[in-house]
């Protein structure tokens, strides 16, 4: 709807384009992606409203208004580039103002409507330092803060081509490890960003030339480009770049290829039709192949790994997913792959653990936790993992520290305190095996194995009451357990 009123003879294909190009399955089949789709969608659909809403009148066109603002307040609260909005509509009206009237004398029309905008925007801002005030989490450090100040803008330029690249030529398709590993300092030489520079600084003439006989193509190019300033380290960001950025700007990019197209069919009508197929054929074929590996974790963690073979990430995730699957052996390689890549990475040496209990190395096991702690002593899980392998080995006492540790490490955790629990009771302090349940249900009602042994120690002291609410919530979380009947004759009518 949104291209039939920007390009009414090219929309349906612009849409195919946009629908089909295989750039895009990031964006669409991975959750991180989720943040794009849902701020596209709302500038998507502010901007369509803000287009028919001149044609609008009295009550109908205050609600349209209306409704912009909030989706255009809903667009900032799924990510910052809903801001985008703001420009693309100014645009919008400079390009498509009469020409009989000054853009002064637009702006005075929409007076109010820009006053709504600007509106909620303040509410998302004074919302967003409220949020973020106190915030503790660490950030990464942005891609760009390993170049000096001379070559930050040669890399952006680089990384503008780069985008461009991915949607005209949309192979191979790579996480976003991959593409910061290319484009790191110590693996891309200087002199193919000096060339990237000048390519872009070339562009500049034509845009402005093109931009004052206000060009569909300067104006479309325009518009990526603004799409792509939230992600192209003017303001820094920890990736080089990633597939799922372009989400927003493909559909300018949709709209630029699908008015090429028209204009060329004039002249070479039925090979074009027929390339045109081939290619949309083969963007389908791509975009199959690539949604694929989204549905099979093991696969899409084996292409990531071919890709990017340096980063321990996807070797851990790897091997998480053969340890799920009892594949001891190749989950161990893909643990020792990432250590060796990183011998302090503390996550893989306790999965690394993990796999030599499962695999009946309990010894090898504490000693990889052990030597994890004395890396990071912060660690929560390691404690916790140590923890209750110690138990399970017969160590109570130390288990018990173990578990104390990771439980005030990681407060928010129910895990270690069911844990301690287990222990407590089996050690008949049952005091402390209540306390540590119920400090576990109130952080996270759903954990049903806590709920159970929480329960079972109800019906023991004859705490009926307590017992008839605690089978209560195990029947709404866990209605088909088999258990469920089991207990519910333990418990007096």
């Amino acid at each position: 709807m949104l291209f039939r009123k920007w390009l009414p003879d090219q929309a349906l294909l612009a849409s195919a384009i946009f629908a089909l190009h295989p750039v895009l399955t990031e964006a669409v089949a991975k959750i991180s992606g989720r943040t794009d789709l849902l701020a596209t969608f709302f500038i998507f659909l502010s901007w369509y409203l803000w287009i028919i809403v001149k044609d609008k009148a009295g009550f109908e066109k205050i609600v349209i208004y209306l409704t912009i603002a909030i989706s255009f307040l809903l667009g900032l609260f799924s990510k910052e580039t809903g801001t985008l909005f703001l420009f693309l509509a100014f645009l919008g009206d400079w390009y498509n103002k009469p020409v009989s009237e000054t853009m002064l004398q637009i702006l005075r029309k929409r007076i109010y409507a820009y006053a709504l905008l600007l509106a909620s925007l303040f509410v998302y801002l004074w919302l967003r330092q409220i949020a973020l005030a106190g915030a503790s989490v660490p950030n990464q450090s942005a891609f760009i803060s390993a170049f000096p100040l001379w070559q930050k803008p040669m890399v952006i330029c680089r990384i503008w081509l780069e985008y461009l690249r991915l949607l005209v030529f949309p192979y191979p398709l790579a996480p976003d490890y991959f593409y910061t590993l290319k484009f790191s300092p110590e693996r891309y030489p200087v002199f193919l960003y000096a060339i990237a520079t000048f390519l872009c600084v070339i562009a500049i003439p034509f845009i402005i030339l093109g931009l004052m006989r206000k060009n569909v193509y300067t104006q479309l190019a325009i518009l990526w480009l603004v799409s792509l300033i939230p992600v192209s380290h003017i303001f820094p960001i920890p990736p080089a770049l990633a597939e799922r950025f372009l989400y927003l700007p493909s559909a300018f990019y949709a709209m630029a290829f699908a008015t090429l197209i028209a204009s060329l069919a004039k002249k070479y009508r039925k090979s074009l039709a027929l390339s045109i197929s081939a290619l949309m054929t083969l963007f389908f074929i791509m975009t199959l192949k690539s949604a694929a590996l989204y549905k099979n974790w093991e696969l899409n963690y084996r292409d990531f790994v071919r890709k990017v073979p340096d980063e321990k990430i996807f070797h851990n995730l790897l091997g998480l997913n053969y340890l799920e699957k009892k594949f001891y052996d190749n989950a161990k390689i893909q643990f020792l792959w990432a250590l060796r890549l990183d011998p302090h990475y503390p996550e893989s040496m306790v999965n690394l653990a993990l796999t030599e209990y499962l695999a009946g190395n309990p010894n090898s096991a504490i000693e990889l936790l052990n030597k994890a702690i004395k890396q990071d002593p912060d660690y929560a899980d390691a404690h916790f993992n140590l923890g209750k392998i110690l138990a399970n080995t017969g160590q109570l006492d130390q288990a018990r520290k173990e578990l104390e540790t990771a439980s005030r490490l990681d407060p928010q955790n129910p895990h270690p305190l069911f844990a301690l629990a287990v222990i407590a009771e089996k050690q008949n302090e049952i005091f402390l095996a209540k306390n540590c349940l119920d400090k576990a249900l109130r952080i996270a009602s759903w954990h049903i194995p806590a709920l159970k042994l929480r329960l079972k120690i109800a019906i023991r002291e004859k705490d009926y009451a307590t017992a008839r609410e605690l089978l209560q919530r195990w029947q709404t979380l866990a209605p088909d357990d088999p258990e469920l009947k089991k207990i519910q004759t333990s418990i007096n009518p």
